[in-house]
């Protein structure tokens, strides 16, 4: 897991944005985001990205993590996310817009071009 607003010495109107999947409200976690806040679940290929605060910053990176090591699952109407290798990674977001709980699941454990035909 790497907590940042982006790449050391890149901008962040320089960073490819990858793909937004969804947005959620993050409801906590081991990672200090702020809860009640609406972070953009993003798929940069083989790395997920937690962008955000949406209302403060929606290019501040503010989780990145390999999503070979990401286990997320849905329970009801939030995702889960935890760390496979288990480093401390976890947190839970619902209020999802975007994409279901269940579909960013399997979104999250495709191919990136399997994610998007099941996230749309």
């Amino acid at each position: 897991m790497h907590l940042a607003t982006g790449p050391p010495g890149v901008p962040h109107a320089a960073m490819d944005p990858g793909e937004v999947m969804a947005t959620g409200v993050y409801f906590g976690g081991s990672v200090r985001l702020v809860v009640g806040s609406r972070y953009a679940v993003v798929r940069h290929g083989s790395i997920l990205r937690l962008m955000g605060p949406l209302d403060r910053d929606p290019s501040a990176v503010a989780i990145e993590c390999s999503l070979d090591r990401v286990i997320a699952t849905a329970i009801d109407d939030r995702l889960v996310v935890s760390d496979s290798q288990l480093n401390g990674l976890a947190f839970a977001l619902g209020g999802l817009a975007g994409a279901t709980a269940i579909q960013l699941e399997a979104a999250l454990a495709d191919e990136p071009s399997d994610s998007r035909r099941a996230v749309r």
